[in-house]
């Protein structure tokens, strides 16, 4: 459409190009102003209708003159020629222009070094080659899981190497490695910190912060800003409870490496407008990496196969489906559970162990016995036994069954791999005693030439407890079910029956596995004693109606006459 001023919309032909229509609509606006405004929109038209383009724009030709044309001009027609002594910046804050003559500068006076430049690589390849080493060493020492397990050494190495490079692309301009240089080697502390242990990411992350001086080229000032974020990072981050703590770690991390910004920039005497620029940029690779790691921190324990304490009191919910099911289809097992988790829990705190997994692990350790939960003795009601009517080997393959089903149901919900142990190896590989004993019973009852049965056949098919925690939950499962049967429990009691148990386990070697020591097991008695006379202490009998209608006066406050009958 063209517009003319003074009459309607005209259509032209599609063939017409933006700036010939717009040249067309200049060249009719003035003529139309002489003819009357009658006629003006049939002039238009007409003219319209009529004209056609006389020339057309070949791009295949226009490229070729491009071309041609670019060919002509020399390659060093752009070059800046700089003379000797002349100043490539002046004073003052460095423009991105001068910075890039100062790297060709750079560039030109390492290219005029010839073959010395080799042993300058040759340096840097050994270093990094050293450093290298440091870390196998230093992984070996103080995480040898980590060699023996081969996806792990991978994402680890993958971690360090994905760091390395991210920091060495993105740090390549003069301000940028402030921020883009620094978060990389602040995220590996930070994520092995999590994953693993505050020495070793701060063993491993300070080595990562030597390598990242090196690929990037700053000084020692650098180094000390680097080893200060990470050392800020693996103090800070003990346990991730909370949303924000990771936010709050990385605030700061963000907050020492400023300051250190400020101490190194006024050392080296550097411009007030640098330092603080500088500063700004750590201060905000610091707390981006707050935020990054909250939103990758289900990626980090998938890969790595950990559960944090976030995640651990998001499953101690009880609105949990998994323990909602277990209330409700299986409740004295819940109870029981709940019991257990508060046991664990304390012994766990006492011998310096990981009290909110077992707390959480024992809530979920008994979750197999859902499925076949009225042929467990806490879910039956007074005077039914489903085991009256089946032998002791179908009994046994019940009872040994929940173990099975709990692993399954686990994997159903999506449960984390550090509860699967619990399930698995809170019974170990200890006997069966009560159908072991009826077995044995019921053949000497009915065939004594019988051969013997043998103890294994009535074990649980384990393994034993790998771990302190494990150990405790063991622990703890025992001695809350035979308290529950304890007709009248008391102090002296408890304390017995609790050494037994514990002496019983110790003696059949459940404990072998576990790098449980003597020391740690006789605080962890001491901490289920205190526990269950907590729970199954002394209550005051209360008197009935009755009673309390007809009180029997007491002694002392009877009459004389009373007293002399």
């Amino acid at each position: 459409m063209i517009r003319v001023p003074g009459f309607n919309n005209v259509r032209t032909d599609d063939t017409l190009t933006t700036a010939m229509r717009d040249d067309l609509q200049a060249r009719l606006s003035r003529p139309a102003q002489v003819f009357p405004t009658v006629l003006m929109p049939k002039l238009v038209a007409i003219s319209i209708a009529k004209l056609k383009p006389n020339y057309e724009l070949d791009k295949l030709a226009t490229t070729e003159a491009q071309n041609l044309a670019a060919n002509v001009v020399p390659l060093a027609r752009g070059d800046v020629k700089l003379k000797a002594n002349m100043i490539i910046s002046e004073k003052g804050e460095i423009k991105p222009g001068d910075f890039t003559r100062l790297r060709a500068e750079h560039d030109a006076f390492i290219g005029s070094l010839g073959n010395t430049i080799w042993l300058q690589r040759l340096g840097l390849f050994a270093t990094v080659i050293a450093v290298t080493v440091m870390g196998m060493q230093y992984i070996a020492h103080f995480q040898p899981r980590i060699l023996r397990n081969h996806a792990r050494a991978g994402g680890l190495a993958a971690l360090l190497i994905t760091m390395l490079l991210l920091a060495q692309l993105t740090g390549l301009g003069s301000t940028r490695s402030y921020v883009f240089g620094i978060a990389p080697t602040v995220m590996v502390a930070m994520i092995l910190a999590i994953a693993y242990d505050r020495r070793f990411a701060m063993g491993i992350s300070s080595l990562h912060a030597i390598l990242a001086t090196l690929a990037l080229g700053e000084d020692l000032n650098f180094l000390l800003i680097l080893v200060t974020g990470t050392t800020a990072c693996c103090f800070l981050l003990e346990d991730v409870r909370t949303r924000s703590k990771l936010i709050e770690v990385g605030g700061g991390a963000a907050i020492a490496m400023m300051a250190v910004t400020f101490a190194t920039g006024w050392l080296e005497m550097d411009p007030f407008r640098y330092i603080l620029r500088n500063a700004i940029y750590s201060g905000a690779a610091g707390l981006a990496i707050g935020f990054l790691s909250l939103g990758i921190l289900p990626f980090i324990e998938r890969v790595f196969r950990i559960t944090t304490s976030m995640t651990l009191l998001e499953l101690a919910d009880a609105s949990h489906p998994l323990l909602r099911r277990l209330a409700l289809e299986a409740p004295g097992t819940y109870n029981h559970s709940l019991q257990v988790a508060t046991l664990s829990e304390e012994a766990a705190e006492a011998i310096g162990g990981n009290s909110l997994l077992c707390r959480v692990a024992a809530y979920y350790h008994d979750v197999g016995k859902i499925n076949k939960a009225e042929y467990f003795v806490e879910n039956q009601q007074p005077g039914t036994n489903r085991h009256l009517n089946l032998s002791p080997s179908v009994s046994l393959l019940i009872i040994k069954g929940h173990v099975k089903d709990g692993i399954e149901l686990a994997k159903e919900y999506n449960l984390p791999t550090s509860i699967m142990p619990f399930i698995q190896q809170h019974h170990g590989t200890t006997l069966v005693e009560y159908f072991y004993h009826r077995a044995r019973q019921e053949m000497d009852r009915n065939d004594p030439l019988e051969r013997n049965i043998e103890e294994h056949e009535y074990r649980y098919d384990g393994p034993k407890p790998q771990r302190k925690e494990v150990a405790v939950v063991m622990l703890a499962d025992c001695c809350e079910s035979a308290c529950r049967g304890m007709e009248e429990p008391n102090a002296s009691r408890i304390e017995t029956l609790v050494h037994e148990l514990a002496m019983k386990r110790l003696l059949d070697g459940q404990f072998d596995e576990s790098e449980l020591t003597m020391r740690e097991l006789e605080l962890i008695e001491r901490s289920l004693v205190k526990s269950l006379l907590g729970l199954y202490h002394g209550r005051i009998q209360y008197p009935s109606d009755a009673e309390m209608r007809n009180p029997t006066p007491h002694p002392d406050h009877q009459s004389p006459a009373a007293k002399t009958a």
